[in-house]
């Protein structure tokens, strides 16, 4: 169990280190990762039936963000959530 100690203290230490709540930052640090393999999985899918694979690729890339607590990394994922809307925007036009 002398790995579980090391684990706590160095997850503990994030905290201290960021400036934030551990809990909160596990969360969201450990949530993003069943979201980040659905849409592997998607894309994956989509491959493989030959469908367009533009939306999965985008979604995968949406969840790297979260790991960035810098001002570039939140202008990165406003400007990311931005094109997005926008190329939706065209596609439903288009439609």
């Amino acid at each position: 169990m002398d790995w579980w100690h090391t684990f706590t203290v160095w997850f503990l230490a994030l905290g201290a280190k960021y400036n934030v709540s551990p809990v909160i930052f596990g969360i969201i640090y450990i949530g993003a990762i069943p979201f980040f393999f659905a849409s592997l999985y998607w894309t994956i899918s989509n491959i493989r039936n030959k469908k367009s694979m533009l939306v999965p690729v985008l979604l995968s890339f949406l969840y790297q963000p979260i790991y960035i607590s810098s001002s570039w990394g939140k202008t990165f994922l406003f400007g990311y959530i931005f094109l997005l809307g926008q190329w939706w925007c065209t596609v439903c036009t288009l439609q």
